[in-house]
């Protein structure tokens, strides 16, 4: 285990880039299906598999529809439901999303059946910086949660807010489950943007319907925002809030993360908008009896949100009410980030150590101190920072503190002009050769011998070091559990960190 006093002078930086979100439509094509007989869909390499289903609006819908996969080892899944659980008038089925590995998916019905099937593969060109900002706050005096926003889950601008969106006073908090299958490295962000595109192109609709969307990871993206009625409820969207957990939850439980983020974004919700989690009421619109925190099967004819997440809610609205009683608390700034130059022309940043953040989040303006871009997000028990980017002029920073899901206020600004002999072009960072599959690593673009190197996971904690001048590693069998890692290599008197998906 290296000493913790190693983490004070360490500087991470992140695989920083815009985030290019391709989404074609790789094949449509009219699946004949004999009762009980199946079909095989070929589909090409991607990020994400987004699937579509829809058959001729003058038929009678489909009892079951089924499918399986290949998953990594190349066993079968099971024959698992394909949800027919659609918000929409259309004739089509829920969205189905699957693991971007998948290249064969088998569907079949139990009884004869024409269907169009629709494959949209999303590829990930690019890692991004998921661009945090809090939930507005009007009234709620409470640390407001963070929120990814729109321009990270559709980085492309092709995602337009509705210029003239019903505003919403609600009364009740909806929670769904967005029923498709997610594993654990798939990006959130393809699974939001593939749920905005069947929502307005297979739905019809003029915006994603759901208000806010939860990751497993715990990660809350924003949707229609908080002022907008959504598009969720069987229609009778008026006094609602819509939170969609991303997953099918029919057979499996949520995260213990997600669960958390649910409650205190439920908490924060209810405080905002005075929301009595616990009351019954009419619901006026859907001419239902609800509770202030409900499931969509509460008021629409629907599994939703699937039996191992709504058997949870009763604990939700616990948890949200001891929160209540036990109030909050300002979350405090970051405190004396300073700037300085380093003689190879990069800014060397730093600040006091932020007891108990999950992250610290650095923001970067250029020229002048209004135009603030995220920079980087690093762990929060590091206290330096190295920007290897500034460009020649002015360059102003501040950071800000992810706690439990919360964001804290911005710290000091700080400031620093880059002459233009000391400002270079961008250093060739390294990277992975390939995401780790069969447990080895190797890392390219590193310029001297590896002096120092270990493995940390996404809390800061070491968890595996590296041996070797070499930077290439291999991992025996059950040495590493699958997840999100750092790799976190000294090399030629420099720190560098590399994101990791380990997957055995």
């Amino acid at each position: 285990m290296l000493h913790k006093s190693l983490f004070t002078f360490l500087s991470l930086w992140l695989a920083i880039g815009t985030l290019q979100l391709s989404a074609q439509y790789a094949q449509e094509l009219q699946v004949n299906l004999a009762a009980n007989k199946s079909k095989i869909i070929n589909v090409p390499a991607g990020g994400l598999q987004a699937l579509t289903a829809e058959w001729a609006s003058n038929t009678q819908r489909p009892t079951t529809i089924q499918y399986r996969y290949a998953k990594r080892n190349k066993s079968l899944t099971p024959w698992i439901d394909w949800s027919l659980d659609n918000e929409s008038s259309a004739a089509a089925a829920s969205l189905l999303t699957l693991p971007g590995y998948v290249r064969r998916v088998e569907v079949k019905s139990n009884s004869e059946f024409d269907l169009k099937v629709r494959v949209l593969t999303y590829n990930e060109q690019n890692q991004t910086l998921k661009h945090f900002s809090a939930l507005e706050a009007n009234t709620c005096p409470c640390p407001a949660p963070a929120v990814v926003d729109r321009n990270s889950w559709c980085p492309n601008g092709d995602c337009p807010i509705i210029d003239t969106p019903t505003s919403v006073d609600p009364e009740f908090l909806i929670v769904h489950h967005s029923a498709g299958n997610l594993d654990a490295d798939v990006d959130y962000a393809l699974v939001v943007r593939a749920i905005y595109d069947f929502h307005v192109n297979t739905n019809g609709w003029s915006d994603i319907g759901y208000n806010l969307l939860i990751a497993p990871d715990g990660t809350v993206y924003n949707g229609r925002g908080t002022a907008a009625q959504g598009a969720h409820f069987c229609g009778a969207n008026a006094e609602t809030l819509g939170v969609c957990m991303l997953g099918n939850f029919v057979a499996e439980s949520p995260a213990t993360t997600a669960m958390s983020a649910l409650t205190s974004l439920g908490y924060f919700l209810s405080c905002e908008f005075d929301i009595d989690v616990n009351r019954t009421a009419a619901h006026q619109p859907s001419g239902e009896t609800l509770t202030g925190l409900s499931g969509h099967r509460d008021g629409c004819n629907t599994q939703c949100p699937g039996e191992q997440l709504y058997s949870q809610l009763n604990n939700v609205r616990t948890n949200i009410t001891a929160r209540i009683d036990a109030g909050c608390q300002a979350i405090e700034a970051p405190a004396r980030l300073t700037a300085d130059a380093r003689p190879d022309g990069a800014v060397a940043l730093d600040w006091e150590t932020y007891a108990g953040a999950s992250s610290i989040l650095i923001e970067r303006s250029i020229s002048v101190p209004s135009s603030y871009e995220p920079l980087a997000e690093i762990s929060g028990t590091l206290e330096t920072y190295t920007d290897r980017t500034a460009p020649a002029g002015a360059n102003y920073y501040r950071i800000r503190a992810l706690v439990d899901g919360e964001l804290s206020g911005y710290s000091n600004e700080a400031m620093l002009a880059v002459s233009s002999s000391e400002a270079g072009p961008p250093p060739v960072r390294p990277r992975l050769a390939r995401n780790p599959v069969r447990g080895q690593i190797e890392i390219k673009n590193l310029v001297a011998p590896v002096d120092m190197a270990f493995i940390s996971d996404a809390a800061g904690r070491t968890v595996l070091e590296l041996t070797g001048t070499t930077p290439r590693w291999n991992l025996l069998p059950g040495q590493l559990a699958k997840g999100k890692y750092w790799i976190m290599i000294f090399s030629g008197n420099e720190w560098y960190t590399v994101p990791m998906e380990y997957m055995p």
